[in-house]
């Protein structure tokens, strides 16, 4: 039953980023049962291998109920916006077709795409920097 939970929530966790730009609802469930999937592995095999091998223990299961599915979802927004390049579908294309929101910063539907990938593994390097230093902090305070 907790694996059931956790890859609701994982696959809730993964559409959080795509779904500002996602219209197809085929894509959506793909993308929630993939995250659903992953995070369900990530629980079974390497959660306990990572507590054999380096010792981390994820009492949360934050790993893999948002770090794995985070990912999950900001690659797949990419992605999607940079498929709209392609003018696959239409009705997103003439909302924001040449003139659409994203051309001051960037020009290009497919540099947007870029831009969200870019920003989500800055955001996986900005959490691996500060928890590596709340990590020191806690480890000085309590020795």
């Amino acid at each position: 039953m907790e694996d059931i939970l956790n890859a609701t929530l994982a696959g809730g966790v993964a559409i959080g980023a795509p779904c500002g730009v996602l219209y197809l609802p085929g894509v959506a469930l793909a993308i929630g049962a993939i995250a659903g999937a992953i995070s369900v592995i990530g629980f079974k095999f390497l959660a306990p291998k990572l507590s054999e091998t380096i010792e981390l223990h994820d009492s949360c299961g934050v790993h893999n109920l948002h770090g794995i599915p985070g990912i999950i979802g900001g690659i797949s927004s990419g992605i999607i916006i940079a498929c709209y390049n392609l003018g696959y579908d239409s009705a997103v294309f003439a909302n924001f077709g040449p003139n659409n929101v994203f051309a001051s910063r960037s020009g290009t539907f497919l540099n947007q795409g870029g831009l969200q990938i870019a920003g989500t593994f800055v955001s996986v390097i900005m959490g691996i920097i500060f928890g590596v230093i709340a990590g020191f902090i806690i480890l000085f305070i309590y020795k």
